[in-house]
């Protein structure tokens, strides 16, 4: 678990004015000054200075700043200082994935560790040693799995809890099919623009920039099961909860589309009279979704839409 650093909004305050009061540096993004800082998909993309690029999910669920998120949510992450990284509780940092160190000190060096998995240069490098004819350093059988989380042969079963980091996967409630300790869906965000209040039913462009994130993370090495190795993906909603923070947050995953077979399934008989195992996820109709401002919270969340004559859940069945 993270602690909420005190210092954290003062900091996005001064930063916040130092990018008012300077120029945009080549190749960063402004990710929105509602968290002042830039999006990166690698640390060269970062103003000078002691800033590297971190996991955007590092942010969302384990921070207040849960409102910030990149331009049109395809980047990996927010440039972050080196002075204000983020701090487990029991003091250790989060990983920073390209320096060669262990911050977190779990004895795992930048892509051998759970929370790199998803990161730009890490999927470089499993392509490189993990892909046909790769050979390298790295520990290719103890990578992420998605959506069922790898099984190192000899070894007992592991669970989400240890092998779903949650900055990176997502596991639990709306998963159903499989036990809900051994599954693990990749972590989107469906994308609406800042400060709206509400959304037509057919704004399916809303949602190309999550849809866009899932294709690039998914790569085929971190995937456990054939039927997730079939793309398009695309970010679908599950869930509301509290993060480690306290605040609300969206629970949005990334799944491939349904195949003929699949669509409209109620039930997990298509699955087994294939002899396959059935994996339920229950998601919400993404075209009956819209923001919703809470008065009390001040604050928008994302809600469906009751009164639309249409029905709100979407629950996806696949065969894996």
């Amino acid at each position: 678990m993270f602690h909420v650093n005190p210092s954290r909004f003062v900091y996005r305050l001064s930063l916040i004015a130092l990018l008012l009061s300077t120029p945009v540096f080549s190749g960063c993004i402004e990710a929105g000054l509602q968290s002042g800082v830039f999006a990166c998909n690698t640390d060269s993309q970062c103003p000078p200075g002691g800033f590297f690029c971190d996991n955007y999910f590092n942010t969302y669920v384990y921070f207040t700043d849960e409102t910030a998120e990149p331009v049109n949510h395809n980047y990996w992450g927010f440039c972050q200082s080196e002075k204000e990284v983020v701090k487990k509780q029991n003091n250790y940092h989060v990983e920073i994935c390209t320096n060669g160190k262990d911050e977190d000190a779990d004895s795992l060096i930048d892509c051998e560790d759970l929370e790199c998995q998803t990161s730009p240069s890490c999927r470089q490098q499993l392509q490189r040693e993990c892909g046909d004819g790769g050979s390298g350093t790295l520990d290719c059988e103890s990578r992420l799995g998605f959506p069922l989380i790898r099984q190192p042969t000899g070894t007992e079963t592991q669970d989400a809890e240890t092998t779903c980091p949650l900055a990176v996967g997502y596991y639990g409630t709306g998963i159903i099919g499989v036990p809900s300790d051994q599954a693990c869906l990749p972590r989107c965000r469906l994308y609406f623009p800042n400060k709206t209040d509400g959304m037509g039913l057919s704004d399916e462009e809303d949602f190309t920039g999550s849809d866009n994130y899932c294709n690039t993370i998914m790569n085929p090495l971190l995937i456990t099961a054939d039927r997730f190795q079939i793309a398009p993906y695309r970010c679908v909603h599950l869930n509301e909860s509290d993060n480690e923070a306290g605040v609300k947050i969206l629970n949005d995953v990334c799944v491939p589309e349904l195949q003929d077979n699949e669509a409209g399934s109620t039930d997990c008989s298509v699955c087994t009279t294939q002899g396959k195992e059935c994996l339920v996820i229950s998601a919400k109709n993404r075209l009956n979704l819209a923001w919703e401002y809470n008065a009390t919270e001040k604050k928008l969340f994302l809600k469906p839409i009751d009164d639309v004559g249409e029905t709100v859940d979407a629950t996806a069945i696949y065969c894996i």
